[in-house]
């Protein structure tokens, strides 16, 4: 292949071509925790990779006309709105009795949250010279995927990183979303990742101080206060979604009191040291575990262990803090990534065209924007402090 012969544009034909192929493996395959959330409406996995689609994830299809106006409002931001206070009994009015006036008026009863677009950029690069001494188009696609193949798996890595510790700045996260300032950007630096949202309390989610606004804030249970033990059971399961007296002898209502189901997170995350232990409960229990042969794995290409208890699906994920049990709804749990973000490619350019003694190489950027709502954080929450 001479070396003025190869076409940048065959190039940019070659990087669409391998990411249109792995997208799918990025949510579906190579990571565990959007399929496995997913698992309660497998379709939302399937528009992923085809542009022209909106992607609404993990349950986000289940808010229907609420998420749209939700949208109408300003699609650059994800507006919902939480319960500041329930109106007073006052407000009501007994049949046949006099007219009571209301003490507060009834919008000032909710507040409004709102999570924005995290942007995310990778730079790729290739020798110039490296194209040029290909033969053949065969063999430049070849050293083009190839050469992509490691640059979208850490892009991937990326991806399940700021799901679960975004806006901590830790475990891989560096930025610290606590902060006013961060929260009134346009566009955030991190998303709020699970820990961030439904596993810390008393911190700004959403434009709002939890600190304040304490409806806000998730439910969290620490297995040295709450349990007769602190070593993984499957108790822990059924005690955080329906009550349980704690350690001191006072009564905890479970989350199922709080979610409008009337039974409360029904996914459960957790570490696979934990689930290890779980899983021996459940054995012991005579309860039924799924590996591979999962039924719903096939739609949504989950391949992990599941432990099903009282309803409530249980998988790990080596991602999730240690000691920690996540317990989740993905009703009440949003992933957005617009179409013409959705991985997108800006197209190879060469430096020696751009500026005055330029490098030869081509080079473009691969940008993802993404959007992860946890709408009712107060629904959800962890157990802390869990041992095996």
């Amino acid at each position: 292949m001479p070396a003025s012969s190869y076409a940048r544009s065959a190039l940019d034909v070659f990087v669409r071509e391998a990411i249109d192929e792995r997208v799918v493996n990025y949510f579906a395959r190579s990571n565990k925790l959007i399929p496995f959330l997913g698992l309660s409406n497998p379709s939302m996995l399937d528009a992923i990779g085809h542009p022209g689609e909106l992607v609404l994830m993990a349950g986000g299809a289940s808010f229907g006309d609420e998420t749209d106006q939700a949208h109408q409002v300003s699609n650059i931001s994800h507006d919902f709105p939480y319960t500041l206070a329930e109106p007073a009994a006052g407000a009501s009015v007994s049949y046949g009795g006099a007219t009571d006036t209301a003490s507060a008026y009834a919008e000032d009863n909710f507040g409004t949250a709102r999570t924005r677009y995290w942007q995310y950029a990778k730079s790729i690069k290739l020798r110039g010279a490296s194209l040029r001494h290909c033969e053949s188009e065969a063999q430049a696609r070849s050293v083009t995927r190839k050469s992509l193949q490691p640059q979208m798996e850490k892009a991937a890595r990326d991806l399940q990183i700021m799901l679960w510790h975004g806006g901590t700045g830790s475990n891989g996260s560096t930025v610290d979303m606590n902060t006013a300032a961060q929260q009134a950007k346009p566009m955030w630096s991190e998303p709020l990742g699970l820990v961030y949202s439904v596993g810390t309390q008393n911190n700004i989610y959403g434009t709002v101080n939890r600190t304040t606004e304490t409806n806000l804030n998730p439910i969290l249970a620490a297995a040295a206060t709450a349990f007769p033990t602190t070593v993984a059971n499957l108790e822990m399961i059924r005690n955080f979604n329906h009550g349980y007296t704690n350690v001191a002898g006072t009564a905890v209502n479970g989350a199922a009191l709080r979610n409008p189901n009337g039974f409360g997170c029904p996914r459960s995350i957790t570490t696979p040291t934990i689930l290890n232990k779980l899983k021996q409960d459940a054995e012991a229990r005579g309860y039924q575990m799924w590996g591979m042969d999962m039924p719903e794995r096939a739609k949504t290409g989950f391949t992990g262990r599941v432990i099903e208890f009282e309803g409530v699906l249980i998988s790990d994920d080596p991602d999730c803090p240690a000691g920690v049990i996540y317990m989740l709804d993905p009703d009440h749990i949003v992933v957005e990534v617009p179409p013409a973000m959705n991985f997108a490619w800006n197209g190879f350019k060469n430096e020696k065209e751009l500026q005055e003694g330029g490098v030869d190489k081509e080079f473009g950027l691969l940008e993802l924007e993404l959007r992860l709502t946890v709408r009712s954080p107060h629904l959800m929450g962890t157990i802390t402090g869990v041992t095996v």
